[in-house]
Order: structure tokens, then sequence, then C-alpha cells
């Protein structure tokens, strides 16, 4: 079975004026199909930074990453953004919904940018995943209809609608109160069982990585099995 993803010996660092600083030192991950993990660590400690290595939208310095088996350090751009149109799903703090568009062409807009699926193919698929996460009686609303919590499942099923091998997943609870941040957390525990997804979650909150399958700690660079 081949890895969602796979890190190894991952550096980056960032110039401020004379000084050098190194955000990751050696990070090394592997995430299997399906599997669920938080990275937990403080605010500063390089957790966003990992996040956008592992999507091929940053440079590393050195090791390399692997998404389904596709090399993210190899590939020029243009490749880059093929990988991610293909095997990977992304779920931010901020839903960051198209609001002129309805959860259904919202969660539909992946596939019709990839291409290779007609439009009924896309709407269909869309609606079964809006289904999924509770939001079937949602089809037609615009962002600005919809609560917090709403808006933020329709941003899972759009994630989920390209079948990818990966969700990223940045601080995706947040932005919302308790009551709508528990329901998210809900629905990726629901995902769980059903879909071969992985789900990589960055985020400084114990509460939510306690929810995770497996938990790793992002502290002075290096990835951790336990706490500092």
């Amino acid at each position: 079975m081949t890895d969602a993803i796979v890190a190894r010996a991952v550096r980056k660092s960032y110039s401020d004026g004379e000084t050098e600083l190194q955000i990751l030192k050696d990070v090394n991950l592997h995430v299997k199909q399906g599997e669920q993990l938080a990275i937990l660590g403080r605010s500063g400690s390089g957790k966003s930074t990992l996040l956008h290595i592992l999507a091929g939208l940053d440079d590393l310095d050195a090791g390399e990453v692997q998404v389904a088996g596709q090399s993210m350090n190899e590939a020029n751009s243009s490749r880059r953004a093929k990988i991610r149109s293909e095997f990977m799903g992304f779920v931010y703090q901020f839903h960051h919904l198209l609001p002129e568009f309805t959860a259904l062409e919202n969660v539909a807009m992946p596939l019709w940018i990839r291409g290779g699926s007609d439009r009924k193919t896309a709407e269909e698929r869309a609606v079964n995943l809006l289904e999924s996460v509770g939001l079937l009686d949602r089809l037609k609303h615009l962002p600005h209809k919809l609560s917090g919590g709403e808006k933020q499942r329709v941003a899972v099923a759009r994630a989920l609608v390209v079948e990818p091998a990966v969700v990223l997943g940045d601080e995706l609870t947040g932005n919302l109160d308790a009551f709508n941040a528990e329901g998210v957390l809900e629905l990726l525990e629901s995902l769980r069982e059903r879909v071969q997804t992985a789900f990589v979650v960055v985020t400084h909150d114990p509460a939510v990585a306690s929810r995770m399958e497996r938990t790793l700690w992002l502290d002075e660079g290096v990835l951790r099995n336990n706490a500092a």
C-alpha cells in the first residue's frame, strides 16, 4: 500500500537580515492511507511552514516529500500543481468558499477546474458529499446563508471531491465556536471508516489533536512522538 504522504529529513530556514532562522531541522513523517494525524505545536513552531512544504507550496532546503508516491521536491511548479489537483485536498481555518457560488458549486469546483469530469458527474459527486456531511438541504445556499460550521463542512466536502490521497488541514476549527468546532470534529470521526483519504491536521489545540488517531509534536524544528 502506498503511503499517502512521506517526508524524509526535511529542512527549511529563512533569512532575517543577517540571521538565518532554522524552522524545520530534520522532519520525518509517514502517513498511511486513511490515517488521521494531528501535528501539534505552539504558535510560530513551523506548523504552517511544514504544511506548505508538504503541499509543494514552499520549497524545502533539503530532504524529500512524496505524495501518493509522487515526488514533490523534484517537480517543477506545473507538476506540483497537477499533483495537488489529483492527490490533495485542503481545509483551512477560514473556509475560503467562493461567495458568488452555491455550496454545490463550491464543492464541484475542483472537479471542474481539474477537468476530466462532465458537469453532471461533478455535480452528482458534490451532492453525494454534501449529503455525507449533513448538508443535503443546503445545496443551493450561498456561503453568506450558511453558519460557520456549515461553511467548514462544505470546505471538507470540497477537499474530498477529487478523492485525494490526503487532506491537509490548518487550524481547521480555529475560527469556529465550541459547538461548531465539535460538529466538524465529529464529522472527521465519522469519515474515518468511510473514506481512504488521510487527514493531516496542524493545530495548537490539544483538544483537537486528541480527536485524531495519532498525534506528533513539532518542537524545535523536529517532529516527536511525545511532548517535549
